[in-house]
């Protein structure tokens, strides 16, 4: 029987066999031999979040600007107590690898909260032109934050409820802690990375296409699904969108008259 996989040090996770199990293989160099396991489990999907940060410095160069932690989890229904055990398993694969990491329970409240920071920070750098810690100088930078933050909130509120019927502490938290939180984590994070420049910033310099759609645009889109005006947003969302559709006519006619 034929399989392939990924090496992650002296792991190896075969490709699935079925919906419902797949093999793992520990091996302990120089041994030539490997112990592999069955694993007979539900399928389930996996979401994760990581806190470090990493920009495009030029085609084929990325720079890693901060190292963070990976937090991930089960997105859906928990796992069963089988998945849950390989969960761990693999969390100490990576750990092993020298990834920190850590098992968490709510993901996508944990992405939304990312996704705030980031709509915060990367877009409003990106139309600046100005690294992380220069927002912080400007009253007016700062003041343009506090509304991407409020209309993030309101939104992710409507994105994260739960469904009728259940109890998420979590989200609570999220929804009384209120717009301040969130303006509070891209403030701390703008500071603690101040050198930094923005993924979406170095992607302007560079004329190449942004991540503004899936996070700007994520706010403004789930904003018009639940009824809720994200006019600093959409205003962020268009102004990178111009940028690089300027930056492209330019180089087309640079190359017209070449």
């Amino acid at each position: 029987m034929g399989a392939h996989g990924s090496d992650l040090g002296s792991l190896k996770v075969c490709e699935p066999l079925s919906h419902f199990g797949y093999f793992s293989c520990t091996q302990s160099p120089p041994a030539k031999t490997c112990s592999c396991r069955y694993h007979e489990a539900k399928s389930v999907l996996l979401q994760g979040v990581y806190s470090g940060g990493a920009y495009m410095e030029g085609a084929g160069v990325v720079v890693h600007s901060g190292v963070g932690d990976l937090a991930f989890g089960v997105q859906g229904p928990q796992p069963d107590d089988l998945s849950a055990g390989l969960l761990k398993e693999f969390s100490g694969y990576l750990e092993s690898g020298g990834l920190p990491n850590h098992i968490q329970e709510n993901v996508p409240l944990l992405a939304w909260e990312k996704l705030c920071t980031n709509a915060a920070i990367n877009a409003v750098t990106a139309v600046l032109r100005v690294k992380n810690g220069a927002l912080l100088d400007s009253t007016a930078a700062m003041d343009l934050m506090k509304s991407v933050s409020m209309e993030a909130h309101q939104v992710g509120i409507e994105v994260l409820r739960p469904t009728s019927g259940e109890n998420d502490s979590s989200w609570t938290s999220f929804k009384n802690n209120g717009w301040e939180a969130c303006y509070k984590r891209a403030m701390t994070v703008a500071e603690r990375t101040s050198g930094n420049t923005s993924s979406m910033l170095a992607d302007v310099l560079n004329k190449k296409k942004t991540e503004i759609e899936y996070i700007n645009g994520t706010i403004v889109r789930e904003g018009l699904k639940h009824g809720i005006s994200t006019p600093a947003n959409q205003v962020l969302l268009s102004l990178v969108r111009a940028s690089y559709d300027l930056a492209n006519i330019r180089m087309q006619h640079i190359q017209d008259q070449s």
